[in-house]
């Protein structure tokens, strides 16, 4: 038990339910009319369904941490549930959110999988720089993704009143939660661009201006390079 470590990694509450919400409408569970909101209710006939709508979709973060996830096992008040849940995230060693991934994965290396790793790798060269290679494909991968990550891709295709309203009460105390855990990490509250067009504003122009720059720059440092190469050779031959 001495070797056990504890960590977890947290999605914003309306992004994980949206996302859980129409990975369901894509593998053709029908609830309802099949409208968003009839999922959110958890207005289906079935109870089978229903729990499991009301298991991943009412809360689930903070009954995962702080009580049952499983919705007809929950015993607690969701104010509990929360507490219990915040004491949880105090202990844990290392908490991670989904937006902010692409720093997070390295982080959670460090503190995390360094020394196992190190010890299941072993000595030889080659391990080494196969394990090396396989965090830079993972980082890779965690950069192309960060679009997706940083921006309220989901949240921004909701634009009824109603369904907004439903999200609200079934992520109410998640958010608590998630906002602790962000709070307690000293993260920003808010991680996200609202969509693709501000993460370009702020982050694509900014960075495609640096990237002219740096190519401009060792342009003319070739260019220069060049010139003395040429100078040097017109002095020696004279």
């Amino acid at each position: 038990w001495e070797k056990v470590r504890v960590f977890i990694i947290l999605r914003d509450p309306v992004e994980r339910v949206l996302s859980a919400a129409r990975w369901m409408q894509r593998k053709g569970v029908t609830v309802g009319t099949g409208r968003l909101q009839d999922y959110l209710r958890a207005d289906c006939p079935s109870p089978y369904i229903e729990n499991k709508l009301k298991s991943y979709l009412h809360n689930a973060m903070a009954y995962q941490l702080g009580d049952q996830m499983n919705a007809s096992l929950r015993k607690r008040s969701p104010e509990e549930a929360v507490e219990r849940a915040k004491a949880l995230l105090r202990d844990m060693e290392f908490i991670g959110f989904y937006e902010d991934w692409q720093s997070d994965y390295y982080a959670l290396y460090d503190v995390i999988f360094k020394q196992y790793e190190a010890e299941q790798e072993g000595t030889a060269a080659w391990q080494r720089w196969l394990g090396a290679f396989r965090r830079v494909l993972f980082y890779i991968g965690a950069v192309v993704s960060r679009p997706r990550m940083v921006t309220r891709k989901l949240a921004a295709q909701v634009s009824d009143p109603e369904v907004w309203e439903l999200l609200r009460e079934q992520t109410f105390h998640d958010q608590q939660v998630y906002d602790f855990a962000r709070n307690l990490t000293g993260r920003p509250a808010n991680p996200f661009y609202d969509d693709y067009a501000q993460l370009i504003r702020k982050e694509g122009i900014p960075g495609a201006v640096i990237l002219l720059v740096i190519v401009v720059l060792c342009g003319a440092a070739a260019e220069f390079a060049a010139e003395l190469a040429v100078a040097g050779v017109a002095a020696d031959s004279s």
